[in-house]
Parts: structure tokens; C-alpha cells; sequence
């Protein structure tokens, strides 16, 4: 019975990240959402290899796990 209300307990902390994951990543797209409109405003190239890698390399760096970089 112990271990039931451990897991319990995890499972409502997973939870709440969950929820706060989905708030985080739609905030995220609405700012993706404005770049895409602001450099089509500037006729800009969409897709920015570089950038992507920036990213790429910045959350890795940052990463210190268990979530596999």
C-alpha cells in the first residue's frame, strides 16, 4: 500500500509538469507563429539551418539528464 501511494503521488507530480509542458509549448508556438509572420512580412527565408542548430546546441549543453540529449 506504500509504494501505491508513492506511485500516486508521482503520477499527480507528472502530471502537473504535464500540464504546465502544454502551456510552455504552445506559448513557444505563438512565438514561432510571429517569426514566421514577421519574416514573411520581410520575405526572409523560412527554414534557418543555423538556427536550428543554435537550438540544437544550446538545450544539449544545457541538458543534464536523465532526458537523453
Amino acid at each position: 500500500m506504500k509504494n501505491q501511494k508513492r506511485i500516486r503521488e508521482f503520477r499527480k507530480k507528472i502530471d502537473a509538469i504535464d500540464v504546465e509542458l502544454l502551456r510552455l509549448l504552445n506559448e513557444r508556438s505563438s512565438f514561432v507563429i510571429e517569426v514566421g509572420r514577421a519574416k514573411r512580412k520581410e520575405k526572409c527565408e523560412f527554414y534557418a539551418p543555423e538556427r536550428e542548430r543554435e537550438i540544437y546546441r544550446r538545450l544539449a549543453s544545457l541538458n543534464k539528464g536523465p532526458f537523453p540529449t
